[in-house]
């Protein structure tokens, strides 16, 4: 920690007590807004990849990717693993909508691709998206295509990470990397996520699936390949993947991964102090999926999560008044889209940030009630995606094929249902939370 907190505290520091969740706005299936030969000539390809796959003829899968770049040596590590791994149904598609130049008539760089596979689970399965970036050569009047780079960008499958062991609880199946973790350790893991399970059960406003996928990732490198987040600033992540479908969002991803180089720094299989509240947030996250959007505020979010997990702190309240963070914090800067502390580079305003997410969340659930809160907190995953667009289109004036803008529209919504379901604006909603939390003694 670079910055000491202005009050003695012997606890380790909250931030690496917290997790986070990160929501991946995934491309909808719609076409191209235009339809060229060489997309069409593209995507005909790749189907032809997943056909490959599907009848197993990993040699004709693997004879599109070049030789001459290491492009097939790579891919062809990456499937020995994954036939180790419980994965199936591996299957690539081109996100939509994107911009393809097809330059000199030979190449296309850079595109969008996503990997797609499934991990069976008991009665069930669980759909997984890795983003990939690729580049292709193209000859012969696109009758023949050759994948000259394939780099994933980021949730880097979980078999070229080593986690190639697996134990399974009542309602979790552990994914373990045996040269750091011991089927005891990982088992240990799923024991204390049983216990948040139960914990949350008693909690009438959320909703627990019977099964999640749980990765122990040991290597504080691998958590951020795997989450694209700070390792040495969360403990653990939550992913959730939307994809717009016809009449609104449809969840197609949901896990938790748990930064075990961070959470067990004091000593093999010997956890930091706040690791079974950092995983009762993370279950938080898991129970809201449903109900949460890529445009649900962030400070809602992680607020609720910290709140119901028992996170909050008298010491961290009073560092909220000493500190100065309540004049440089604002509930309409953290309704654009950042995570809380994104802006800082200290654990100790990661904190902060968090801390008075959650207490205007305890705020809030004081004033109108545990019900009226989970119904605002609803209310965002209510929103048509066609309104959605309209609002895009109408408000925003992006230009043809940029993605949504989603901090935008989270600000717009924000400032739209809070005054709807809280009574009183954002703005004022922030005034009292300050003064609420100048005015309390400690």
């Amino acid at each position: 920690m670079r910055e000491a907190p202005p009050f003695p505290r012997k606890s380790p520091p909250l931030a690496l007590l917290l997790g986070a969740v990160f929501l991946i706005a995934s491309p909808s299936t719609t076409a191209f807004a235009q339809q060229t030969p060489f997309i069409q000539q593209l995507k005909k390809f790749l189907e032809s990849q997943n056909r490959h796959l599907e009848e197993g003829n990993f040699n004709a899968y693997l004879n599109a990717f070049a030789d001459s770049t290491g492009a097939r040596a790579r891919q062809s590590t990456f499937l020995a693993l994954m036939r180790t791994s419980p994965a199936r149904n591996l299957r690539l598609r081109l996100t939509s909508p994107q911009t393809l130049i097809l330059t000199q008539g030979t190449r296309i760089e850079n595109a969008s691709v996503i990997m797609e596979y499934e991990i069976p689970d008991r009665d069930t399965s669980h759909a997984f998206q890795s983003p990939a970036r690729c580049d292709f050569l193209v000859s012969h009047a696109g009758q023949n295509w050759n994948i000259t780079k394939f780099d994933f960008e980021r949730q880097t499958p979980f078999w070229l990470l080593g986690l190639s062991e697996s134990t399974s609880t009542d309602h979790f199946l552990l994914f373990f990397n045996p040269r750091f973790e011991s089927p005891e350790s990982a088992g240990e893991t799923g024991r204390q996520l049983e216990r948040a399970y139960k914990k949350l059960t008693r909690e009438k406003y959320l909703q627990l699936a019977d099964r999640y996928p749980v990765f122990l990732v040991p290597r504080e490198d691998h958590f951020k390949k795997i989450t694209a987040m700070d390792p040495g600033r969360f403990g653990a992540a939550t992913s959730s993947t939307y994809q717009v479908v016809e009449g609104g969002f449809a969840v197609r991803q949901r896990a938790l991964y748990i930064n075990n180089g961070l959470l067990l720094s004091s000593g093999p299989g010997r956890p930091v102090p706040g690791r079974d509240q950092t995983l009762l947030h993370e279950m938080v996250h898991l129970a809201l999926v449903d109900v949460t959007r890529p445009y649900t505020p962030t400070w809602l979010v992680e607020g609720t999560a910290v709140c119901l997990a028992g996170q909050r702190s008298t010491a961290s309240r009073q560092a909220l008044r000493v500190s100065g963070a309540l004049q440089a914090i604002s509930l309409s800067g953290l309704s654009r889209g950042a995570l809380p502390g994104s802006r800082f580079g200290s654990k100790f305003h990661l904190n902060l940030e968090y801390q008075f997410a959650a207490e205007t969340v305890a705020f809030l659930m004081d004033q109108i009630g545990r019900e009226k809160f989970f119904e605002f907190y609803r209310s965002f995953s209510r929103i048509p995606s066609e309104e959605l667009r309209a609002r895009i289109d109408a408000s925003l004036n992006p230009q043809p094929g940029d993605p949504a803008p989603l901090p935008k529209i989270m600000h717009l919504l924000t400032l739209e249902l809070t005054p709807r379901h809280c009574g009183f604006d954002l703005y004022e909603l922030d005034r009292r939370v300050k003064n609420h939390l100048a005015a309390k003694a400690f």
